[in-house]
């Protein structure tokens, strides 16, 4: 199944997908593709695919990516492919997307979980941003006014978890995701239909 981790810039949500992936052989991460420069320590294929804008635009046009959004002037997408095929090798494919592309992939009819991560507060995450170091003060700015946004967006996703304590924040998560497995397993095993979005997608 599709699992969306969204939530806003600093919340936590590639360390909760890393502690998810170490603690679960079955779970696999998509990996997006971007058009911003990389950060300190990221590597190509591993963190995220970089791409040139030229690049992005063409396989968006031709219909290469599952979902795609613009994110302070710089594009994101997940890679179509991958994430089909993990999906048909019956995995768990974590998505840690924003929610632009969350409602992308909520409105595909792929029986996703949307899991919206959420800080206990504005101020701790003023702190977790300021703390990484890998933007400066009118960056923090600039992703700060996009919170009021996404928390709002928030809202309609499946569930809903405070990342206050990163081990407990993960095992919300993690029972979240195999009650939803279960929950398709026992359709499939009435005969009812899953990932009917496929079809959407020419697959």
């Amino acid at each position: 199944m599709i699992v969306v981790l969204s939530g806003p810039t600093g919340v936590g949500k590639s360390t909760v997908g890393e502690r998810l992936i170490e603690r679960n052989n079955d779970f696999v991460r998509s990996i997006s593709a971007t058009t911003r420069a990389p950060r300190g320590g990221e590597v190509d294929g591993r963190d995220y695919h970089f791409y040139e804008d030229a690049r992005f635009r063409e396989e968006v046009a031709r219909g290469w990516f599952l979902e795609h959004a613009e994110v302070h002037g710089k594009l994101y997408g997940t890679p179509l492919k991958p994430a089909v095929d993990a999906l048909r090798a019956r995995k768990a494919v974590l998505m840690i997307i924003d929610v632009d592309g969350g409602a992308q992939v909520r409105d595909l009819d792929l029986d996703a979980l949307l899991v919206f991560l959420m800080p206990p507060s504005r101020d701790s995450l003023v702190a977790r941003l300021s703390a990484r170091g890998t933007e400066g003060g009118a960056d923090i700015k600039k992703r700060l006014e996009r919170v009021d946004r996404e928390l709002a967006a928030g809202i309609k996703y499946d569930l809903a978890i405070v990342n206050d304590n990163l081990n407990d924040c993960v095992l919300s998560v993690e029972k979240a995701i195999h009650d939803a497995r279960e929950r398709l397993a026992k359709r499939e095993v009435v005969g009812a239909g899953l990932y009917k979005g496929l079809k959407k997608l020419g697959l």
